[in-house]
């Protein structure tokens, strides 16, 4: 892919997001949300493939999938109200319908269309499932990185804010109280990323973020999220109480 492609992948995406109606204030929220969140990611994809050494063609590729992951956020949220996929569907999944059908790839080769439609298809499930074509799946683990940094951007901007609460019960119908799901806890001390189905209160949506250091691929990200404080100021926003509290020390530990 070049820039010329790149730069007719970002007319579309303008064109496509534009396309939906802005029925009320929240929609119009929650969509803009994702607009910046997407234009932010393929600068983080964009930055994180140069400072891995990547050719200049794949660096290109990683902007537009960066751009394009998150394509399947708009229709669902048209249609449920909701980013909870559990109450939906797989935004993964509807991203990778939406651009594939779109044509907007057609100018680019088959093994660069597989580089962004995997990336989409896969970039949001718990973990990377096998059979991911081989020169897909580093950009299969680019994304998943690109995207948790800035998902750590927004939860950060909600916590100094005092709006994560408001947040989660809007986006994705969690409640605020609550103390952290025992289920939750347990994937934590198996080093493993907490699982969407144990998601019940803002303790366990918060626990979740930090396992996220359990799942990042390469070394940049790593090192740009112990720069950022973000698991910190998450340790910080859990309730007080004792086996969360312990989860997220252990979390902070693993993170080094």
């Amino acid at each position: 892919m070049n820039s010329e492609t790149l730069h007719h992948i970002q007319t579309w995406f303008t064109r496509y997001v534009n396309g939906f109606p802005e029925d009320t204030l929240s929609f119009e929220s929650m969509i803009n949300i994702k607009v910046v969140h997407s234009r932010i990611v393929e600068e983080i994809c964009r930055s994180l493939a140069e400072e891995l050494g990547w050719s200049r063609e794949d660096i290109v590729t990683a902007s537009a999938l960066g751009l394009l992951h998150d394509a399947g956020r708009f229709s669902q949220f048209t249609e449920y109200g909701t980013f909870s996929d559990a109450d939906s569907v797989d935004h993964g999944r509807r991203g990778y319908e939406v651009v594939k059908e779109s044509g907007i790839l057609s100018r680019c080769s088959e093994t660069v269309q597989n580089k962004i439609l995997e990336g989409i298809l896969f970039h949001n499930l718990r973990t990377i499932p096998p059979g991911v074509l081989p020169d897909s799946l580093p950009f299969v683990k680019l994304i998943r990185d690109g995207d948790k940094l800035d998902i750590y951007r927004i939860i950060r901007e909600r916590i100094e804010n005092n709006q994560l609460g408001d947040h989660l019960k809007e986006a994705l119908f969690i409640r605020a109280e609550g103390p952290a799901n025992p289920l939750a806890i347990g994937e934590i001390w198996n080093r493993e990323t907490v699982s969407n189905e144990n998601l019940f209160s803002m303790a366990d949506f918060t626990l979740m973020q930090m396992s996220w250091v359990f799942d990042i691929n390469y070394p940049p990200t790593l090192r740009r999220i112990r720069e950022s404080g973000i698991l910190n100021i998450l340790a910080c926003a859990l309730p007080d109480e004792k086996e969360a509290k312990e989860a997220a020390d252990f979390i902070l530990k693993q993170a080094g």
